[in-house]
């Protein structure tokens, strides 16, 4: 991921450079429960949270009784304070791309892909990605080449690719994976300037 960029402590707590306030305000428990019921998913399921941040989500899935996660980060403060303050000394890792290699039935790539460097390090990432389906939250602009839709997205100084729904589908494509689904729930949803939906491997 970016590691020109700073997502430690700063970043997460009272940031001016970021959104991370507004998002861990978001109810990581309704997001887990529209998530479960939107997709059938069953506590068997093994899970990867990449870009996982403090861990929030994987601790409401470790609640439920899932019992195969994983959640990666690239910041050592957000991997250090899930594994504190949510009991997860053995599921949270530091930025551990081979993850991505692994047999799990999910991975989550949740307001993480636009903060990625370089398109090709996007390539890189998802090229490798094993698991059955892939779960995505992308701020997006609605021209290629044009700003975000949404003011938050672009008020976030540590969101470095802009592109177009389209331009996503098509890198998704490119390595395997065909949307399967757009969410339309409560918690994680589909609109102009937030691409939410599910990817299938076809590999």
């Amino acid at each position: 991921m970016n590691s020109g960029l700073n997502f430690e402590k700063d970043y997460y707590v009272q940031s001016k450079t970021s959104n991370y306030e507004d998002y861990r305000k978001k109810k990581f428990s309704s997001l887990v429960d529209n998530l479960i019921d939107d997709l059938k998913l069953t506590s068997e399921l093994k899970i990867l949270d990449f870009g996982c941040a403090t861990g929030g989500l994987i601790a409401e899935f470790k609640l439920r009784n899932f019992a195969f996660l994983k959640g990666t980060d690239i910041s050592y403060w957000s991997i250090e304070y899930g594994r504190t303050n949510y009991d997860l000394e053995n599921i949270l890792e530091y930025y551990n791309l081979n993850l991505l290699t692994l047999d799990f039935d999910y991975v989550l790539f949740l307001d993480v892909l636009e903060h990625v460097s370089g398109i090709t390090e996007i390539e890189n990432i998802i090229k490798i990605v094993k698991a059955n389906f892939i779960i995505v939250r992308i701020p997006v602009s609605k021209i290629e080449g044009d700003p975000y839709v949404l003011e938050v997205s672009r008020n976030d100084t540590t969101h470095v690719q802009c592109h177009t729904k389209e331009w996503w589908i098509n890198i998704f494509n490119k390595y395997g994976f065909v949307l399967n689904k757009i969410f339309k729930t409560e918690s994680i949803y589909d609109s102009e300037g937030v691409f939410a939906g599910v990817f299938e491997n076809v590999k």
